[in-house]
Formats: C-alpha cells, sequence, structure tokens
C-alpha cells in the first residue's frame, strides 16, 4: 500500500457558471434542495465556489441519472507531547444542552475537504497544505509547514470498507484512503462520493493553550485534553466554557 494517498479522479466534472445553473441541475436530477434550510442551500453552494466539491452524473441505476457530489476530505488526529501535561489530544466539542461533549468524529481531531479543480475534480493542494488551512480555521493554531520536523505529519492507510457498493464509474484506482458512496445527511436526497485521508499531526508544545478556541463558522470549540487508559473524555459545562474561552 502506498505510503501516500492516491485518490480517484471523479468522472466527467460538471461545471457550473452561476448559482442558477447548479441549482437547475440538482432540480433536474430530483435532488429535493426546496426542503433543505436556507443554510443548506447557502453551505453547499460555497462548496462549489470555493472548491470543497465537484459534481459528476451516475447513470449506473435504474432510475434517471443521478447527481453525485464528490469530495476528498482530510480526517486528522492532532496531539502533541507536552513537558507539563503529558501527551494531549485536540478535540472538538459541540454544545448539548447544558454540557459541551466531544464530537463523534471517527479518530480525528479535525476534518477539513481538500480544494479541487473545478474543471478534472483534481486536488489543487497537498494533504499537509489541507491540515494547515484547517488547524488555522477551525482551532486558531497558525503553523507554517516549514515549522513541521520530519514525522509531524503521518498518514495512515486504510483498507476501505465499503458499507454500500461502489457504480462500476466511481470503482477506480483509489488507494489508501476509505470509500463511501451514500447520501448525506447535511442535505438529504443527495448522494456523495468520499474518499477520506487519515492523518497523524504531532505539534510541538508552544502550540499549547490553556483555554478553548470557538472556530467562527460553527458552533464547535477546541481543547486540549489529556486522554486516560479508557480513552473516555468527559463533557464539559456551559458554565466552565464560558470561564475558560
Amino acid at each position: 500500500m502506498s505510503d501516500y494517498p492516491v485518490f480517484a479522479r471523479p468522472p466527467c466534472v460538471i461545471q457550473f457558471s452561476t448559482k442558477h445553473e447548479f441549482f437547475a441541475f440538482l432540480r433536474k436530477h430530483h435532488v429535493p434542495y426546496e426542503t433543505w434550510g436556507d443554510k443548506e442551500r447557502r453551505k453547499i453552494w460555497k462548496e462549489v465556489q470555493e472548491g470543497d466539491a465537484v459534481y459528476c452524473i451516475d447513470s449506473s441505476f435504474e432510475r434517471m441519472p443521478v447527481a453525485v457530489r464528490c469530495i476528498m476530505p482530510i480526517a486528522a488526529r492532532i496531539a502533541m507531547m507536552h513537558p507539563e501535561f503529558g501527551t494531549l489530544v485536540l478535540v472538538e466539542f459541540v454544545r448539548k444542552g447544558d454540557f459541551f461533549e466531544p464530537r463523534q468524529q471517527m479518530e480525528s481531531s479535525l476534518s477539513e475537504k481538500m480544494l479541487l479543480d473545478p474543471a478534472t475534480g483534481e486536488p489543487t493542494e497537498t494533504p499537509a497544505e489541507t491540515i494547515l488551512r484547517c488547524l488555522r480555521q477551525e482551532a486558531g493554531v497558525i503553523v507554517s509547514e516549514g515549522e513541521l520536523g520530519e514525522g509531524s505529519i503521518t498518514f495512515l492507510p486504510r483498507t476501505s470498507k465499503v458499507l454500500t457498493p461502489l457504480p462500476a464509474r466511481f470503482r477506480v484506482n483509489a488507494e489508501g484512503v476509505e470509500l463511501d458512496f451514500s447520501p448525506t445527511t447535511k442535505f438529504p436526497g443527495l448522494q456523495t462520493y468520499r474518499q477520506v485521508a487519515h492523518y497523524s499531526v504531532y505539534l510541538h508544545h508552544r502550540h499549547y493553550w490553556c483555554g478553548g478556541h470557538r472556530d467562527p463558522d460553527t458552533k464547535y470549540y477546541s481543547f486540549w485534553r489529556s486522554v486516560h487508559e479508557q480513552g473516555i473524555i468527559e463533557p464539559i459545562p456551559v458554565r466552565l466554557v464560558a470561564l475558560v474561552t
């Protein structure tokens, strides 16, 4: 298996010049975007504008061709060795009632979609660039690639466990990444093709902070936490989050 992720190029990428053209495409392929909230409609168009997602069509279904959203997320477990607190891991928390609870992300601290070429669907940045951009935007950690020592970012190859059968056009040369072809909960009625690459990242302890950081674009908070043997990270009362941030 490769020591670097191999992403499959999405087949026959469709480009959109305007928002109207994009939503006309969704309507033509029976994606019920009218039932979504304004936030979801803004977000899905923003993905296209910023290069987080590209679209293609799958014609292997018995019924009409299906619109497919193609994304390539990078999932990273962020950790550090602190001289006073030992091994720490960066954890995102989301508010639920009177507590902030750790997000249920599979073995990762943060996740960010790679930027894609709108004409080809191929990545326009490296996984390391995606990780550093994610750290800056979501956790307020500003790190340059030159600051990272050798071995600081490690690719963790996965044998993909496809939960749903991949259509023939999508069964291509991806390697070391998790593949998933299924509806997305964020945008009900839309099919999504995900290629997820996993990484571990070790930062220098100078990037530690004792409070929390709130992602300005979401309701998530990031905190450094020490994980004990059971790997359980306890919820944080809302009143304490207000104090430390």
